[in-house]
Formats: structure tokens, sequence, C-alpha cells
């Protein structure tokens, strides 16, 4: 009889101190790795609350020059938004979907449901672009013919 009432008050306590964990979590950080462009991007993010607070690139082969975006203003978005569901930056596609897959990978291994960006949290990160802009040029790609479109109006004084 004394040995089932031990067992009980185990099993009260095993199941208190499991929901307590849930109603007391604390900031969880894993990693995860996606494919870039030149090689494995792996990141470190950190959730709480199932929210994303922090990433960080802990390794990665990309071209630093076309990545710098992505590592930065890309990653500050995704953290922003607390969603993967943001737009990727051009000239640097798989660089982008690298690091976007790498973050995801990090939720689930965290057990993190990321979600769709919200439109109240956009409007947070887009609210520094202009009203109204005006270019010379536009040129839409950077491939070959986009990089020569580019130069030749560069040089066209544009």
């Amino acid at each position: 009889m004394q040995f089932q009432k031990n067992l009980i008050t185990i099993a009260a306590a095993l199941a208190f101190g499991a929901a307590s964990t849930t109603i007391f979590a604390t900031p969880i950080t894993t990693e995860g790795v996606g494919v870039g462009k030149h090689g494995d991007i792996r990141v470190a993010v950190t959730f709480d609350n199932g929210k994303i607070q922090k990433i960080d690139i802990l390794k990665n082969a990309e071209n630093p020059v076309l990545s710098k975006k992505v590592f930065t203003d890309l990653k500050d978005q995704v953290a922003a938004a607390s969603s993967v569901q943001v737009d990727i930056v051009s000239g640097a596609t798989f660089t982008s979907k690298g690091m976007l897959d790498a973050i995801e990978d990090a939720a689930k291994k965290a057990g993190v449901t990321l979600g769709k960006a919200d439109k109240n949290t956009l409007n947070v990160i887009v609210k520094d672009l202009p009203k109204n802009a005006s270019y010379d040029v536009v040129v839409i790609g950077a491939g070959g013919a986009g990089f020569s479109a580019a130069i030749e109006a560069k040089n066209a004084g544009a």
C-alpha cells in the first residue's frame, strides 16, 4: 500500500514538473542546416514562446558580397516576422533559400511551428521603403544580360 502511494506521489510530481516546464518555458536555441549556392548554411536560432528571438549565422561558404543582404536584412526580416515567408534577396536566390531552409530546420528541431507573417508585421518591416521612387533604369535579373545592361546604363550616365 505504501509503495502505491509513493508511486502516485512520484507520478504527480513528474506530471506537475512537465506542466510547469510548459508554463514557464525558457528560450531554446537550436541549430539548423540549409543548402546555399556554395554549400551548407548553418544557423543557430533562439526561440521564446514560439517566436524567433535571434538568428546567428554559424557557417557558410557563400560569396560575402552577394550574401551580405541575406545575412543582414533578410535575417532581420525573418526575426521580426517570426516567419520564413518573406521575400528573398534578388541576386542571392540560392543563398536566401538556403538560409530560410536552415531556419525552418532549426524550428522543426525545436518543435516550433513558424506561422505566416501577418500583415501588420510586414507593414512594420517595410515602413522604411519610400512611398514614391523614380529610377533612370530598372534592370530585372542578374545574369549576363542583366549585368551588361546595368553596366551600360551606368556608363551612359544613368
